[in-house]
């Protein structure tokens, strides 16, 4: 992955790229733990930039779909060394991550 300049500020959204400077702009209110995410997840965009630019919608959808897998891997790691590996609880997951809101964010869109 590219090396990226991250600062914080007060944001409606978590966070966004701007691919072309390298930077990513995080929410300064989140956790630490969203933070590191939000991070993971627009470094995956700063490295596809330069398809992210020319996407075709389907081109689109599979960047989105590879940047939101890194931060889910991420998520599913923590969560592993917080709650050990059995039983896995896809809901209390969900919960603790905050992807119930954040899909739900996505399929409104």
């Amino acid at each position: 992955m590219e090396e990226a300049k991250v600062d914080f500020a007060k944001l409606d959204d978590d966070g966004y790229c701007l691919p072309d400077i390298s930077l990513i702009v995080v929410n300064q209110d989140l956790d630490i733990n969203r933070r590191e995410y939000v991070i993971m997840y627009e470094l995956a965009h700063i490295h596809q930039s330069s398809e992210l630019y020319q996407a075709t919608k389907q081109t689109w959808i599979k960047l989105e779909y590879e940047a939101n897998t890194i931060m889910v891997k991420a998520m599913l790691r923590d969560y592993a060394e917080i709650n050990g590996h059995e039983p896995f609880s896809y809901v209390d997951f969900m919960e603790q991550t905050e992807l119930d809101s954040y899909m739900n964010m996505l399929l409104q869109n």
